[in-house]
């Protein structure tokens, strides 16, 4: 059975369960978690409202932040919430009962952790030119291994299949590194030697954007260029795959959707957003969600290159479930959309809300709060 971690500055975390039919006193301690039942006004949003847009709240969990510490990203891995914090330290909930599992520190504060990846039961961390490999089931790091060869750091996330990990580092190359030996095997560069700043890896392909405007497909075993499309402007936004496509958001503020075997266009036009497209697409089952900036959150047609609704001030997207889509948008606003018919379906205000995390591994919808407070919605069943 695995330790519980020790909780900084010796404070019990305080676990609070969310209940909207009773109001009790303290009830267990569980795992060393304090459990609490809550009234409803300790919820952003009444048990009322929430019944009225078909949704329900499963739990609320207050993270042991210290005054001054925010959380900075969440993320859903499997069965997992993460929450990185501005000092850099990691938090794993449960995402069935808002339980902590364990928390740990990544890196000192101050330095960038690039967004991790979920490969073959790890969760790999990219920060600086260290690469960490996280195991979830133990709460512990299994691998630290810095790679001196890729410049002063990585300039976007390490990806990896079973035979290497590709880092892009600041000297303008994709490393290939062979996976669990940690030796270079062969480096890839963009012709105009570009700075590479995204890769989408696969078996047998690598893709790969550069800041001018590059999007090349390469063999994934060797430095072999296979295609190499060449935007207008310039691109910051990460690529999105999506099974045999990908979608790439430019400075020109264009949306583009590229076939993988072939590098041919998917759209007839690209989508025009209006403003610069420094985020990467979010894939959803029918529908593409890019944000763009003043503009806010656009639904796009996978099809069609149309698109379906705009939210001004809209952020992301925060999950699925059939034909609707939930989003969060500034100020700490949740809505609903239904992605057949484009329409509106509900907005609702929940003050303090500020950090929320994209789920496309089911329907349940996490958000967060500055002082480090954690709640799951779902619909309701």
């Amino acid at each position: 059975m695995m330790k519980r971690a020790l909780l900084r500055d010796n404070h019990m975390l305080q676990r609070f369960v969310l209940v909207f039919l009773f109001v009790g006193n303290y009830s267990a301690v569980i795992g060393g978690i304090e459990s609490f039942k809550q009234s409803p006004k300790n919820v952003p949003v009444s048990a009322g409202l929430l019944k009225e847009v078909g949704l329900q709240a499963d739990w609320q969990t207050k993270l042991p932040l210290k005054k001054t510490e925010r959380p900075r990203r969440m993320i859903v891995f499997q069965r997992y919430l993460y929450v990185l914090t501005d000092r850099n330290y990691l938090f794993c909930v449960d995402r069935e009962d808002g339980k902590l599992r364990f928390q740990l520190r990544l890196a000192p504060a101050g330095l960038e952790i690039l967004e991790p990846q979920y490969y073959d039961g790890l969760i790999i961390f990219t920060i600086g030119s260290e690469i960490s490999s996280l195991d979830p089931n133990s709460g512990t790091i299994k691998s630290r291994k810095r790679f001196k060869n890729i410049g002063k750091g990585a300039v976007y996330p390490v990806k990896r299949n079973s035979k290497h990990l590709f880092i892009a580092g600041l000297d303008k190359r994709i490393h290939a590194i062979v996976a669990d030996e940690y030796w270079e095997e062969f480096a890839v560069t963009a012709d105009n030697d570009s700075l590479i700043n995204s890769i989408v890896v696969d078996e047998d392909f690598v893709v790969f954007s550069t800041v001018s405007g590059n999007i090349i497909r390469t063999l994934a075993e060797a430095p072999k260029k296979l295609w190499q499309r060449d935007i207008p402007g310039t691109i910051s936004a990460p690529i999105t795959r999506d099974g045999g496509w990908i979608y790439v958001g430019s400075d020109n503020n264009k949306l583009y959707k590229l076939e993988i075997e072939t590098g041919r266009s998917g759209w007839a036009v690209p989508f025009h957003a209006g403003d610069r497209l420094s985020t990467a697409a979010v894939a959803g089952k029918n529908v593409i969600y890019q944000y763009a900036g003043h503009n806010g959150l656009y639904a796009v047609d996978k099809e069609t290159g149309q698109m379906l609704w705009q939210v001004p001030g809209g952020i992301g997207l925060l999950t699925e479930k059939g034909e609707r889509a939930y989003v969060f948008a500034e100020p700490g606003m949740l809505a609903g959309f239904n992605n057949n018919t484009g329409r509106k379906l509900f907005s609702l205000d929940l003050p303090g809300v500020s950090a929320f995390a994209t789920n496309t591994v089911d329907s349940t919808i996490y958000l967060g709060d500055n002082s480090g407070r954690l709640m799951s919605f779902s619909e309701r069943q």
